[in-house]
């Protein structure tokens, strides 16, 4: 904050050398159209005030020394505050919160002598201790001179670090970096220092300490760690309820074993062997062991493959993202539970291999007995296609609108084409009709194909990425005359498609995909936390099933839009015979989901 004769400015922008500020007031009713700009220390008003200057603004300048505090002082903001007032007027100490943010750049007076010569002033070059911190995920944290800063990056011995404030609105452009112990701020900031967010900081960090090392309550802990902190400062913490959850996930998981980094180091301990419903089960249904190369587990229990068993449809989905550094592939194996897709099998695969797929199918078709699904539907990986083909002849193939859609985008995505995707609402428009494909009657699809490539290549241009982007698609799903494609058109054709694989809803692939592609993430941080979310996973899908059996109707549907968009589109579907081709696609793209 500026304050130059009588008026409070704001920062609005800087330039070069040149800072410029707009009236504090300009915020407010009185609309103050007041300007400056400051060059070094000096004041230029640009721009006359339509409001009242303050003598009390002048007042506690004069007396003010918040702006030249001590770098590195701890002093709490209100007992700076109380010695920068001492000796002003009751109108200029009206407002102490005021007092206490009246940082500035700018000094109109010298620093008087006396204050700086105080007893007990001078503070202290900062520990490591009271310089970092860490994050709410346990990264780690600088916090300097009222700032708060997140590790950027570090290089030959240096840390770069940038404001916690740059991901927010604010884009704070503030930089610093560390040797060692010593802070060299390299971009100064825009964003305002805030030492009760700091305060604050330090309270959650205590209390999260004390969680893995306290064996007091959750409660006694909060209270303990609050003890002496002012309202501000605990009036920017989270909800008591939710530090009480955070102390006892911290304290859960701090038993959990050292990760493993690769296959042959994984051991599952007892307490992740059974499930937590309420009969207990064995979940670990095969693990091949540690001397075979290519490591094996599949995780289900009985009662899993009971009601598996029971499914006249089976879904299968291999399509989860796998970090870098990551040692298995997730496979997942669904079932239509009355009339709901719900995961019953999880498997970590060492690759993708038509053999593994094999052994991981074997094991589960060895575990039901001798029923058999009527129908598999899987996400367009050929290996599994083939298993399945082999190991269950009788058992008809279908493809996945979701994962059809997925494989669409991912050929926009490694053909580069996704930036002007984005920036492009058309052209979006004209790659997503080419999923709607999926939704024509088998006999008009080739057909289709054609006019939509045609029409595509001559507005957007007929370019080698487009041309490459046509063909990959004719490769994998619609084929030439003299060559069939790699999954024939009545294996991926929606034309008939049923709730379970429509978007927006709990009860498909795509809703199960995401929840679980965000357990499967926690991998790469710690394998047995990776376990401990699949039995909670796993316990969850208990519940919904006793719901399931027991007749009770479980929504499909976080939200009506959701059901009335997708009823929407079976009622666009139904009606193919009566639209044209422009028009049927026109209305079914609107129901396309890349991402």
């Amino acid at each position: 904050m500026l304050i130059h004769n009588g008026y409070k400015y704001i920062r609005e922008y800087s330039r070069g050398l040149n800072t410029y500020w707009c009236c504090k007031e300009f915020r407010t009713k009185i609309k103050c159209r007041g300007r400056s700009k400051t060059v070094g220390d000096q004041v230029i008003e640009t721009q006359p005030h339509t409001c009242i200057p303050s003598s009390s603004v002048e007042e506690l300048l004069n007396g003010s020394y918040i702006v030249q505090k001590p770098q590195g002082c701890n002093t709490l903001p209100s007992d700076v505050g109380s010695e920068c007032v001492a000796g002003a007027s009751n109108t200029s100490v009206s407002s102490p919160p005021k007092i206490v943010s009246s940082f500035s750049p700018i000094q109109k007076k010298p620093i008087k002598k006396e204050v700086l010569n105080r007893p007990n002033r001078k503070c202290p070059k900062p520990s490591p201790s009271e310089i970092f911190t860490t994050t709410t995920r346990g990264n780690q944290m600088l916090v300097h001179k009222g700032y708060r800063y997140i590790k950027d990056y570090g290089k030959a011995g240096t840390i770069y670090w940038a404001c916690k404030e740059y991901k927010t609105n604010e884009k704070c452009p503030g930089r610093a970096k560390t040797v060692d112990n010593d802070v060299f701020v390299t971009q100064p900031h825009s964003c305002v220092p805030s030492l009760t967010l700091i305060e604050a900081t330090r309270i959650r960090n205590n209390i999260l300490q004390a969680a893995k090392t306290s064996k007091e309550s959750p409660k006694a802990v909060i209270n303990e760690c609050l003890a002496g902190a002012s309202d501000a400062v605990i009036a920017t913490l989270p909800k008591i309820s939710s530090l009480a959850t955070t102390i006892k996930r911290k304290r859960r998981l701090q038993g959990l074993p050292d990760n493993p980094r690769s296959r042959s180091e994984i051991i599952i301990h007892e307490d992740y062997r059974k499930t937590k419903t309420l009969l207990k089960e064995e979940f670990v249904l095969l693990d091949t062991g540690a001397e075979d190369p290519e490591r094996l587990i599949i995780f289900a229990s009985s009662t899993d493959l009971d009601r598996l068993s029971r499914c006249g449809t089976w879904l299968a989905d291999s399509s989860f993202k796998s970090g870098s550094g990551a040692f298995y592939h997730f496979w997942v194996l669904y079932g239509l539970y009355w009339n709901r897709v719900v995961p019953f099998v999880y498997c970590l695969i060492p690759n993708k291999s038509e053999e593994i797929y094999k052994r991981a199918l074997t094991c589960v078709l060895n575990s039901i007995g001798e029923r058999r699904p009527m129908m598999f539907i899987i996400d367009f990986e050929k290996s599994v296609e083939n298993v399945i083909r082999a190991l269950i002849p009788q058992t008809h193939v279908a493809g996945c609108w979701f994962h059809f859609n997925q494989s669409i985008w991912q050929s926009i995505q490694n053909l580069g084409l996704n930036t002007r995707f984005d920036q492009e609402p058309e052209y979006a428009l004209a790659l997503k009709k080419f999923s709607v494909l999926a939704l024509c009657d088998v006999q008009n699809v080739f057909q289709r194909f054609e006019h939509l490539a045609d029409h595509f290549l001559q507005q957007f241009g007929d370019t080698e990425a487009h041309q490459d982007f046509i063909e990959n698609i004719e490769n994998m799903f619609i084929g030439r005359p003299r060559r069939s494609p790699l999954f024939p058109i009545e294996m991926w054709n929606s034309k008939y498609i049923t709730e379970f694989q429509l978007p927006s809803t709990k009860n498909s692939v795509e809703f199960w995909h995401r929840n679980l592609q965000n357990i499967w993430s926690s991998l790469r941080q710690n394998f047995f936390r990776f376990l401990v979310r699949i039995l909670n996973e796993n316990e969850k899908v208990d519940v919904l099933c006793s719901k399931l059996d027991a007749g009770e109707e479980v929504s499909v549907y976080s939200k009506v839009e959701y059901k009335q968009a997708n009823q929407r589109l079976l009622e666009i579907i139904q009606n193919y015979s009566n639209l044209n081709e422009n028009d049927y696609f026109t209305q079914c793209v609107n129901f396309v989901y890349f991402t």
